[in-house]
């Protein structure tokens, strides 16, 4: 049994009986087999970013906000003792647009939303990690397994 070692060829897979992929959502084994899986991908219209902050959450926290620009969400948690990170800011396409997300720059769309969720951030600054707006992928499979094996009836199964 081999855990932890990252798939990059199909190649690799010979000689093996089972292969678990547990590799998320951009797992190398289901883009590559995506027809036998019978999965489709697709976009959904919410957006997101990832930064973190220095300000510290006790717990997996959900802010959601709603102002003139429209309403908007933070989820955050902690991944050391001063730090929280990362944390998705997001907001629906429509406030997204109004807010100027679309248009602003990496400094910029930082900036609004450390304006927006201030008083969740308390001071603290967020930190950006090449940030950058993306949507929601929806990824679905019809199957979970690429290739299913007849019994083998010498076995008695």
């Amino acid at each position: 049994m081999e855990f932890g070692h990252a798939i990059t060829s199909l190649a690799s897979l010979s000689g093996y009986d089972l292969v678990v992929g547990a590799d998320g959502i951009n797992s190398f084994l289901r883009t590559h087999l995506i027809g036998r899986f019978g999965g489709s991908t697709s976009q959904l219209e919410n957006r997101f970013v990832w930064y973190g902050t220095n300000r510290p959450f006790d717990t997996l926290t959900q802010t959601f906000l709603a102002n003139e620009l429209g309403t908007f969400n933070a989820h955050h948690y902690r991944y050391a003792a001063d730090r929280t990170a990362p944390s998705s800011w997001s907001a629906i396409r429509r406030p997204w647009h109004r807010a100027g997300l679309d248009r602003a720059d990496a400094a910029g769309s930082r900036r609004l939303c450390e304006q927006i969720f201030a008083a969740t951030l308390q001071g603290q600054p967020l930190i950006d990690n090449k940030s950058i707006w993306r949507n929601f992928p929806c990824v679905c499979n019809e199957r979970w397994a690429a290739r299913q094996r007849r019994p083998d009836r010498r076995c008695g199964t």
